[in-house]
């Protein structure tokens, strides 16, 4: 099955200056906990920004058309999808922004776990573009957390 996870502003906003908009120890250890013995998919930029080091105990992608000594590339989504979904894993779209928002238009995501914040985030440079989410339902409600303040919510969402 094809998820995507994210954390998001009320604009869709989940970064700048290629990091994440919010650390929050309970979303962390949220995606950690899905994300483990699975396998992440993720663009150069969302690589770049882990510093170039593999998420541990998970197989990590990086969509891209650059070589990258020890991890496994692909310069095409279908075909990565293709190759492991037949595995008993989930694959894990991870970011950034191009894409989650490339995966929801093309349609290949059939599950969304989706933390929002309930804030916008002035001078965020990244978004993913929420419209393309409507097709998904808000299924479940995981966890309700506070983070400054503010109720933060984790959904799973179905199409």
């Amino acid at each position: 099955m094809v998820k995507m996870i994210l954390c998001v502003d009320l604009n869709g906003s989940i970064g700048k200056d290629n990091d994440l908009l919010f650390k929050m120890k309970e979303d962390m250890a949220f995606f950690k906990e899905q994300t483990r013995n699975n396998i992440v998919v993720m663009g150069y930029n969302t690589w770049l920004s882990l510093n170039e080091k593999e998420l541990p105990n998970r197989k990590n992608i990086v969509l891209t058309n650059e070589d990258i000594l020890n991890v496994e590339t692909s310069n095409d989504i279908f075909k990565t999808i293709s190759r492991y979904e037949k595995e008993d894993k989930d694959i894990y779209i991870i970011g950034g922004a191009y894409v989650y928002n490339e995966c929801l238009k093309l349609k290949i995501v059939d599950e969304i776990f989706i933390t929002i914040v309930p804030t916008v985030v002035e001078g965020a440079d990244t978004k993913v573009d929420l419209s393309l989410m409507k097709d998904f339902k808000k299924k479940t409600k995981i966890k309700d957390f506070v983070h400054k303040e503010m109720r933060v919510s984790i959904w799973n969402w179905k199409r």
